[in-house]
């Protein structure tokens, strides 16, 4: 069956197929013709972290020429004044940040025109899902696009009981599924993979399979820039000294592929189950492109690090003079290039909104808490080194079962810091994080 005219019709639909936003677009096209024609409301879309930009870029480009706005994004603050000025019509983003977004009362549920629920099998759990589909009503449209529909059964069960199925997986392979060799790849970094696969294997000859021709152009810039040349195809390849499989292709596709030569599979996070169950004999290859690359920002490391040395400051030799009399000059060297490292890689700090700064006794609610392993050192860390608040400015912490409470100097923007904490991790524990609105603290608030 086709899932675009089911999806224009706002009916609920499970998609079964390979984990590639390519695989999605029919049931995109027919969500963006539905917003398009019909403003149900705003339709949320779910997806593992790892995947939020490729599916909103996917939805941009089959959204060109509509009026339908589409918003991708990892933590709540730029979504919140996009749903609340009404400037957006498709939001992309995970199941604890969207649960945010309804504590803010930014996103209501029970307005929403449908939910697009990806890839649930890759969730950490369902939790939030359960409490921001609990206001939605019977009508409300809800498509499940899942590349291992046994293992997300219960979400199927739960959320889309009955509704039709749009199997691209396809029937058994024809044949034996070959030995494949796989690497890892960011979902952006896949052109960038091919190019490190060429340098390093350098095969005679290369056929690239891709599940769509959205790529095409980006991997011909890609293989100019480097001197190589490939075929490029959605459909069969001519036989070559490698196949390299763009995006990740069904169990009958792959032994089509592997019958033109071998096979490499990039994988992008949260696809390794997948390719466990299509091949079962693999082969990982380690790009050295990536570790060349990590290899020479070391080596400019050391270099600049020498021509400091050659520059002898005085004003730094009287300040660690102390501390090479108490410790190793090895351990204080290593320490200061670690504060060194982390200076470098940490984000400016975003510039101050025009709004008032919180207040005295402002507190930020932190949904993490002694259930979790949790300390209040972590919350400190992660304030201080994730989010660069002052260690000074960090007040009172209080530890509860499920959540915690920290108290913020006048002079700290408490909107800003939950932002910007928002989505971090403590303990493995995502985090949901929102300025506390003072309610009575003697009980433990339920847990969503």
């Amino acid at each position: 069956m086709s899932e675009d005219p089911v999806a224009v019709r706002g009916h609920n639909l499970v998609v079964a197929a390979p984990p590639s936003p390519a695989y999605g677009a029919a049931a995109l096209s027919g969500i963006i013709a539905r917003l398009s024609t019909e403003h149900p409301g705003v339709v949320l879309a779910l997806a593992p972290d790892t995947a939020i930009g490729e599916w909103a870029a996917a939805a941009e480009r089959l959204a060109a020429g509509t009026p339908v706005r589409i918003a991708g994004a990892h933590s709540p603050g730029r979504l919140t004044r996009l749903l609340k000025s009404d400037t957006v019509d498709l939001v992309f983003t995970s199941p604890d940040t969207a649960l945010d977004l309804t504590r803010r009362s930014a996103l209501k549920m029970g307005e929403s025109g449908g939910v697009l629920i990806v890839w649930p099998e890759c969730w950490e759990d369902t939790e939030a899902l359960a409490a921001l589909l609990q206001d939605t009503t019977r009508e409300t449209q809800r498509i499940v696009v899942t590349s291992d529909p046994s293992a997300a059964a219960a979400v199927i069960e739960r959320y889309c009981w009955k509704a039709p199925v749009a199997d691209l997986m396809g029937g058994p392979p024809g044949g034996s599924v070959p030995e494949v060799r796989t690497t890892p790849v960011a979902w952006t970094g896949r052109a960038s993979a091919v190019v490190d696969l060429i340098e390093q294997l350098d095969p005679a000859s290369l056929a690239i399979w891709t599940a769509d021709a959205t790529d095409h152009d980006l991997l011909r810039r890609s293989l100019r820039a480097g001197g190589s040349a490939a075929e490029i195809t959605t459909g069969v390849p001519a036989a070559a000294a490698l196949v390299v499989a763009y995006d990740l292709p069904t169990p009958a596709k792959l032994v089509e592929l592997a019958a033109a030569g071998p096979v490499v599979l990039l994988v992008p996070p949260g696809a390794e189950g997948y390719v466990a169950r299509i091949a079962a004999k693999r082969r990982p290859i380690h790009l050295t492109g990536a570790l060349d690359r990590a290899r020479s920002e070391v080596d400019a490391s050391r270099r600049t690090i020498a021509e400091a040395v050659e520059r002898a400051p005085a004003g730094a030799f009287l300040a660690i003079a102390p501390l090479l009399e108490r410790h190793e000059a090895t351990a204080v060297a290593a320490a200061l290039y670690d504060l060194w490292q982390n200076a470098r890689k940490a984000s400016p700090a975003p510039e101050p909104k025009a709004a008032a700064p919180a207040g005295p006794g402002t507190k930020l609610w932190i949904g993490i808490g002694k259930r979790d392993g949790a300390t209040p050192n972590d919350v400190v860390g992660s304030l201080v080194k994730e989010c660069h608040v002052p260690r000074e400015a960090v007040g009172r912490i209080e530890l509860r079962e499920t959540f915690s409470l920290v108290e913020l100097e006048a002079q700290v923007n408490a909107d800003e810091v939950a932002e910007r904490m928002a989505g971090k991790s403590i303990r493995k524990r995502r985090l949901v994080v929102r300025v506390d609105q003072g309610r009575p603290a003697g009980k433990d608030r339920p847990r969503r």
